[in-house]
């Protein structure tokens, strides 16, 4: 069965709080953070879709408040962030999502006698934060995300065809959209390092 989208953002929501929870700090004052819907390179999930939830998890992490920079996903280049003159704005971040693949890996096995295999949904995307004091690029990097289904254990060889490995459409859904949050908390995690947001 086909789950709407919006049944996808609150599965999403509901995972990233279970993500945020369990002793996380929390920033002691979230800092504002321009934001330019990011760009999909032909993913399955909408980009407007992907967007909010990116958008909802920067806010719901507590650290950020999230100012729009744009309505339509564009990765700014440098040169339009250089001209922005809105000095509330230290932090302005752009990016792209870039990839999404399901793979079939050996998990933590013993060479050619034992195996517990996954199979993995994973997500990627390019982040570009801008710093507008310094007038040029914080960071510029890749980030991915990551959920795996475990199969059943595999004596003398893997084959990544075995049923336990296949994913049902419902399956991939849950799976696909576990990784998307995990990319997010990752993001967070990384743009907090990055703009130094203190924690209680």
């Amino acid at each position: 069965m086909k789950q709407s989208p919006g049944m996808l953002l609150v599965f999403g929501l509901f995972i990233l709080l279970l993500h945020c929870g369990g002793g996380r700090k929390l920033a002691t004052q979230p800092q504002p953070i321009g934001f330019y819907p990011f760009l999909s390179e032909n993913l399955s999930p909408e980009p407007t879709l992907l967007n909010e939830q990116l958008q909802r998890a920067l806010v719901i992490s507590g650290s950020f408040t999230v100012v729009p920079m744009a309505s339509h996903p564009a990765l700014a280049s440098l040169s339009t962030l250089q001209q922005i003159s809105d000095t509330s704005l230290t932090y302005i971040l752009t990016g792209r999502f870039l990839k999404e693949e399901q793979v079939v890996s050996g998990g933590k096995h013993i060479p050619l006698v034992a195996y517990l295999p996954r199979t993995e949904i994973k997500v990627k995307a390019e982040i570009l934060l801008y710093n507008r004091e310094k007038k040029g690029w914080q960071l510029i990097r890749e980030v991915e995300g990551i959920a795996s289904k475990k199969g059943q254990i595999q004596v003398a060889g893997m084959d990544a065809t075995a049923p336990d490995l296949q994913l049902s459409a419902p399956d991939y859904a849950r799976l696909q959209q576990q990784a998307y949050q995990n990319l997010f908390f990752n993001i967070i995690q990384i743009l907090e390092k990055a703009m130094e947001i203190p924690k209680e």
